[in-house]
């Protein structure tokens, strides 16, 4: 059976415009992973970067766009937490087919996150970076994060509850996603 194509916006070089390649394969999920028929892809400055400064990880041609959101389309083996039909958003991570400047990309299933019904895909693309920035600045380890238990681990659970923290430059997105715990 052929390998359908889609299409993508793809950068040929460091510093290049990007081109529309309608030859790109859709990927096929792996274990543990999901297809996303992508419905919104943010703009981050990570892009810009990347692309200015040739942060294409596997070579060129590149596909960037990190920030993403869409449906699940196909579930790869062990996939339990997803479903075909899920509205989720997810960051990309600097490998070609789990980037957002496409139609499809792949999703690890332990990073897609549920769409609130809230939510529209444009408003949950804006959300993955930031969230993966704020979350690393508090649970990461020293230097890189103030090392605090995690929130997502068993003994970081309502560790902190009722318990203030600073969160400097809590109007920025990265900021802002920091704050929505209080």
């Amino acid at each position: 059976m052929p390998i359908t194509p889609q299409k993508a916006l793809v950068l040929p070089q460091k510093g290049s415009d990007f081109v529309l390649d309608t030859t790109i394969p859709i990927p096929k999920p792996g274990k543990d992973e999901v297809l996303v028929k992508i419905k919104s892809t943010a703009l981050n400055p990570v892009d810009a970067k990347m692309r200015n400064f040739g942060l294409v990880y596997g070579g060129y041609p590149g596909i960037l766009g990190l920030d993403i959101a869409g449906d699940v389309v196909e579930l790869g083996d062990g996939v339990a937490k997803l479903h075909v039909g899920d509205r989720v958003f997810f960051s990309g991570n600097f490998v070609n087919q789990y980037n957002g400047f496409q139609e499809y990309a792949l999703a690890e299933q332990n990073t897609a996150m549920l769409v609130p019904p809230s939510l529209s895909y444009d408003d949950a693309a804006t959300l993955p970076v930031a969230i993966s920035t704020a979350y690393l600045g508090l649970y990461n380890i020293i230097p890189y994060g103030l090392a605090l238990k995690s929130i997502i681990d068993d003994e970081g659970m309502g560790v902190y509850e009722g318990k203030a923290i600073f969160i400097s430059g809590g109007s920025s997105s990265v900021g802002q996603t920091g704050t929505i715990h209080s």
